[in-house]
Order: structure tokens, then C-alpha cells, then sequence
């Protein structure tokens, strides 16, 4: 067991139940559960507003290379909606199990920026979209592609024809940065399952 000081890695922590699992076993001798409804609700916003992603680094021999467009993607508002998190606890066995399910909107931003001609002022625009999970539900992960197949990611409106080849990986790249930022919501509510606050 790693002490309070040493970080376990995100693949050697336990997952998180489906929520259909912690359903069945409310009634289990022993059990009771504690909402955390409004905890999860809480650090779910504070996680997948930090996600983000950009087309800076990409391989230049990549189909979405463009020296003179450069891409940002920015979440700026997350919604969560219905839904609900509790912990069983089971005090005589010592075993906890943690799980959630909620409807998530997020609302994101596109900055492209195009290099200018000489003598012309820099073209920047901004778009924008939505990334929608129906059904956000512990017992998804560690699976990314399980989680990000759950997301329908709109592709900004009025964006050039140009530009969409390289704006579509630049949202597969938004999406996996949003399971991300899951990942790390998971690890919050693990600890604080065993730490019982």
C-alpha cells in the first residue's frame, strides 16, 4: 500500500463501479450509502472546464499540419445536469464502492489564427461548439475510447471549408483531454471515498 506521500498511478487504481452495480448492492447486509451528488456535481465543472487542445506540435508530415494556421480549442462552460453519485459503504467488511451518473453539456471555443500576408494584419476567427455525454457513467474507465465514444462533439458553425480538415482531429484531440480531466474527477472521488469526507 503506497503511503499518504506517493502518488499511485491513474492504471494502478481500482475503477469505479458501473452505477447499476452500487444500485444492487444498496440493500446488502451492512450497507448504507451517502449522497455525493452535489460534491461530484461540483469538481466535475472545476475538471472538464480545464480541457483543451491545440494543432502547436502536430507531426509536419501529418495531413493536419498547416505552418501558417494555428488551432485552439477551449472548453468555457460546463453543465452538469441530472444525475446522481453516492458511496456504499460497508463498515464491517471495510469496503466502499463509489459511482455516478450524470448528463454533461460543455460549450467549447475555436481560435484560428492565420499567418498574414506581408503588410496585412493577422486573420484571426472564433468559433464555437458543444461537446454533449448523455450518460457520463463511473465504470466507463480506464477505457478512453468506451468514454469518448459516449460524446457527440458538434463541429462549430460557419467554420471555412478550409479549415475543417484541420479543426476535426483538433476535436478528437478536445475530447480526449476531456476524459482527461474525467480521469482526474475519478481519482478526486476515490480519495474522498476512503478518506470518508
Amino acid at each position: 500500500m503506497a503511503s499518504a506521500e506517493e502518488v499511485v498511478p491513474d492504471d494502478q487504481l481500482p475503477t469505479l463501479p458501473p452505477p447499476d452495480l452500487l444500485s444492487a448492492m444498496k440493500s446488502a447486509p451492512g450497507a448504507h450509502v451517502a449522497d455525493a451528488t452535489t460534491w461530484c456535481r461540483n469538481t466535475l465543472k472545476v475538471e472538464l472546464v480545464k480541457a483543451c487542445a491545440t494543432n502547436r506540435g502536430v507531426d509536419p508530415g501529418s495531413k493536419e499540419f498547416d505552418p501558417d494556421i494555428r488551432i485552439d480549442a477551449i472548453v468555457y462552460g460546463v453543465e452538469v445536469k441530472e444525475g446522481n453519485a453516492a458511496v456504499l459503504v460497508q463498515e464491517e467488511e471495510g469496503q466502499f464502492l463509489s459511482a455516478y451518473r450524470f448528463k454533461v453539456e460543455a460549450s467549447y471555443s475555436v481560435n484560428v489564427s492565420e499567418r498574414p500576408a506581408a503588410g496585412e494584419l493577422p486573420l484571426q476567427q472564433q468559433f464555437s461548439g458543444q461537446i454533449e455525454v448523455e450518460e457520463l457513467t463511473s465504470g466507463l474507465l480506464p477505457s478512453l475510447e468506451a468514454l469518448t465514444a459516449k460524446m457527440r462533439t458538434s463541429l462549430p458553425k460557419d467554420l471555412p471549408k478550409k479549415q475543417l480538415k484541420l479543426v476535426r482531429p483538433l476535436l478528437g484531440r478536445l475530447e480526449l483531454s476531456f476524459a482527461y480531466f474525467v480521469q482526474r474527477f475519478e481519482r478526486q472521488f476515490l480519495q474522498r471515498s476512503v478518506g470518508g469526507k
